[in-house]
């Protein structure tokens, strides 16, 4: 009787060890496979914190208006570090770094990017959609675009995580501003600021 005790409990307690291995090496392969998703370089429940804090945004620039709705569940990331650069005001009184027939594009190339991260997604990029897009070496940080007509070829290569709700018309107005003999603005874009809604 004492012997099968001892042999009932032996199996009990082998039986926990490997659920708890199991257990462990499942949690281990998880947190392996996100990695490969992508790379946080600050404190992760930090960053998904600021998630429930916006559902758009309202950009004042010299042009005019821009109201913004977040794509939180389709470029989470994305949304998050937007409104994380936001809230450091990093976009306050940055101009466009560069025009295009198909999108404007906004950076503060003197940022450090907080981010890196290879967040795509297959969301449609029609006019006024915002993008991210790579800095040199691949960081992402604060780059962004805004698409100033419908561009289908760039779609699946970034993460589309807002679109423009009111203020296309302003976006044209950008499109057919005044250029020098180089294609440039002659009146630059200038993020004024941008308030969280």
């Amino acid at each position: 009787m004492i012997q099968n005790f001892v042999k009932h409990k032996s199996i009990l307690v082998s039986s926990i060890i490997i659920f708890v291995m199991a257990v462990t090496v499942s949690f281990f392969f998880y947190l392996g496979n996100k990695g490969l998703n992508a790379t946080i370089n600050f404190n992760q429940k930090s960053l998904f914190s600021f998630n429930k804090s916006a559902a758009g945004a309202n950009i004042e620039t010299n042009y005019g208006n821009l109201e913004i709705v977040f794509l939180k569940d389709e470029a989470p990331l994305s949304v998050n570090s937007f409104i994380k650069l936001v809230k450091e005001e990093l976009y306050n009184g940055i101009k466009t770094t560069r025009l295009t027939k198909d999108f404007i594009q906004f950076s503060d190339p003197s940022a450090t990017p907080e981010v890196s991260w290879n967040e795509i997604n297959n969301e449609l990029m029609t006019f006024g959609a915002l993008a991210t897009v790579p800095a040199t070496g691949g960081d992402y940080g604060g780059f962004f675009i805004v698409t100033n007509y419908s561009a289908p070829w760039l779609e699946g290569e970034h993460a589309v995580f807002a679109r423009v709700i009111k203020g296309l018309e302003v976006l044209t107005a950008i499109t057919k501003g005044e250029k020098n003999n180089k294609g440039e603005l002659v009146k630059p874009v200038v993020i004024k600021s941008i308030v969280l809604k």
